[in-house]
């Protein structure tokens, strides 16, 4: 029974921390570092596990191999991803997630009252932490619109993923308020109260409308047994699969592209306001959807491609340099990766566990208890997959560790109140153990080097700031590896590289790391338009005209290609062209004004 407690200690300090970490001289001071924190905090657990002899049975159902199946598809992915290190990434992330939903469980299996109480300790604790930071930075706000409140991020790095943080985290806040006593129990109160104050604060409409879900769920599945007739779980889950389908694959398409008509300016085509922006990012997301429709273009690479589709109606993008990283709908963003099969093989594993808990809610009635217990997991996973529907929590480690927490409660409910067929039982685990830790050496070194990686970014960013592209090509190839080699904007370092080497005069090699950056980013306007340049400088003129009218059909508001465009055909003589392309000009610029001026002469002879 020590050795029990003892393990069970070292896991929730693991996950304490991992929830919390933040470190400095990085561009995300979150995200990396509680990557490498959740990877320590497993290899730490499973080291102790193994060398204190308790050996788990585990038994692979239904829910853990549909969880499985789909974890080492996304791992699968990186093999016909456009960038393999982006994909390494957000797989990993996938595994760790299932890592936490599988040790929790075991851990529940352990000790469940003595994992659960403390495990709600840290709930409170972990969000008093985060509120102390948020009402620091509510403080320092002088006013109090909608733009004012994305400088309260916690310790999130955005304002939605705190919100959405802090919804998660009510589940435990809640069981805190219940369970525990004395000071606990003041505290967790005062973080239930605080937390609740900020949810509605942030103004953050995805976590408001998830808290509703929450609300009428809990309304619904307490009060109310559903159904006591016995029907076939497959055949529920099934029909639940092809209703998601259809309205993936049908439904949703035609509604965006009907919403974006109604909302757009007739004589201006620019949206007005944010959420026609992230319509227009959902209907872009469906272009690579329909491209890649079975097999996605692999995890973590909708960065990469959604660009393809052209960044029309995205002025914020095209005009400020703004940029997207996901497309603030998780659903669309694991349909687009990992395509209708690995999309699938996450509705499986979702749809199982929810309809599994409305049947145990419907068989615990004479447990009060774990009932209760079943339908908060059953309203917080409904209220999760709605935000989820509008934003990109699944892009965040915190968020992954509460939500596999989340599912292994439910889990460790319907293990204990529904039969579930076992297909495969592995009791002699050296063999996984071995496996676990050596791929959990490997993620850690993973996280390192694109710790590192960021790190020498900052740098580079600050070398070019100043001028200094000596240091600028150093600091990118040291921040270089195979476990990075974008920045967060999608910007290949090799282009910052490559544009160093032709400030330089290095044209040959400049054109070389341009070459290499289209690898990575075949899609950047930025990368395509200098890879062009490069080209037109070594000599490949045709490649070059290429190039540019890419970048121009990628971003019809950016001029540069354009220009260059009309410089080459104003030199070829073909007056035609050069003026096609500067009448498609969207700015006006002194380049523009002597280009138009040549033309005009050239064409007045």
């Amino acid at each position: 029974m020590e050795h029990s407690k003892k393990i069970i200690k070292i896991f929730l300090f693991g996950i304490f921390a991992s929830l919390t970490l933040i470190l400095p001289a990085i561009l995300d001071l979150s995200l990396v570092p509680r990557f490498i924190g959740l990877s320590v905090t497993l290899l730490v657990f499973l080291f102790f596990l193994n060398k204190l002899r308790l050996n788990p049975i585990i038994k692979l159902d239904l829910i853990l191999l549909s969880y499985l199946v789909f974890v080492i598809y996304c791992l699968c992915s990186a093999f016909w991803s456009q960038n393999v290190a982006e994909s390494l990434f957000s797989s990993f992330k996938q595994l760790l997630g299932f890592l936490v939903f599988l040790l929790s469980y075991f851990c529940f299996k352990i000790d469940y009252d003595y994992f659960l109480e403390r495990l709600l300790k840290i709930a409170a604790i972990t969000s008093l932490i985060f509120m102390a930071f948020g009402i620091y930075q509510f403080m320092n706000i002088t006013d109090f619109n909608k733009e004012s409140l994305y400088r309260i991020t916690g310790l999130n790095g955005h304002k939605n993923l705190l919100a959405s943080f802090l919804f998660l985290n009510l589940f435990f806040l809640i069981g805190a308020v219940i369970e525990l006593k004395g000071v606990w129990k003041i505290l967790a109160t005062i973080a239930l109260i605080l937390s609740l104050a900020f949810i509605i604060i942030l103004r953050t409409k995805a976590v408001w409308i998830g808290f509703f879900v929450l609300f009428f769920a809990i309304l619904i599945f307490y009060f109310k047994t559903i159904s006591k007739k016995p029907i076939s779980t497959w055949i529920v889950v099934s029909l639940f699969i092809i209703a998601a389908n259809i309205l993936f694959l049908r439904v949703l398409e035609p509604v965006i592209l009907k919403s974006i008509a109604t909302t757009t300016s007739a004589s201006t085509k620019v949206t007005n306001g944010l959420d026609q922006e992230r319509l227009i990012v959902w209907a872009k997301t469906y272009h690579v959807i329909h491209k890649h429709l079975f097999f996605g273009v692999g995890a973590g690479n909708w960065q990469v491609h959604f660009p393809d589709a052209s960044l029309t109606g995205l002025w914020r993008v095209e005009d400020l340099n703004f940029t997207f990283q996901r497309p603030h709908n998780d659903f669309l963003w694991i349909l687009s990766e990992t395509g209708l099969i690995g999309f699938n093989l996450y509705l499986i594993f979702v749809f199982l566990i929810i309809i599994l808990l409305v049947k145990c809610i419907n068989l615990l009635n004479d447990n009060k208890k774990i009932r209760t217990l079943a339908v908060f997991c059953l309203a917080f996973i409904l209220g999760f997959l709605t935000v989820s529907f509008f934003d990109f929590p699944k892009e965040r480690i915190e968020h992954t560790i509460l939500i596999n927490i989340i599912f292994a409660i439910a889990y460790y409910v319907i293990r204990t109140a529904y039969p579930l067929k076992t297909f495969i039982q592995l009791s002699s685990l050296k063999p996984m153990f071995m496996l676990g830790f050596s791929s959990l050496l490997f993620i850690l070194a993973f996280g390192l080097l694109r710790y590192k990686g960021e790190y020498y970014t900052i740098k580079l960013y600050d070398s070019k700031r100043e001028g200094n592209y000596e240091s600028t090509k150093k600091y990118g190839k040291l921040a270089l590896s195979y476990a990075y080699n974008i920045d967060p904007t999608s910007i290949p370092l090799h282009w910052q590289i490559a544009n160093a080497e032709a400030a330089l005069r290095d044209f040959e090699n400049a054109e070389r790391d341009f070459r290499i950056a289209y690898g990575y980013n075949p899609y950047n306007r930025n990368v395509i338009n200098d890879w062009a340049s490069a080209l037109l400088m070594t000599g490949k003129a045709e490649l070059a005209k290429k190039h540019y009218a890419e970048a121009a059909r990628i971003s019809p508001r950016f001029d540069d290609p354009k220009l260059n465009l009309a410089a080459i055909y104003l030199n070829e003589k073909n007056f035609k062209m050069a003026k096609f392309w500067l009448n498609s000009l969207l700015h006006n610029s002194r380049r523009r004004s002597n280009y138009e001026r040549i033309l005009e002469v050239a064409e007045s002879h």
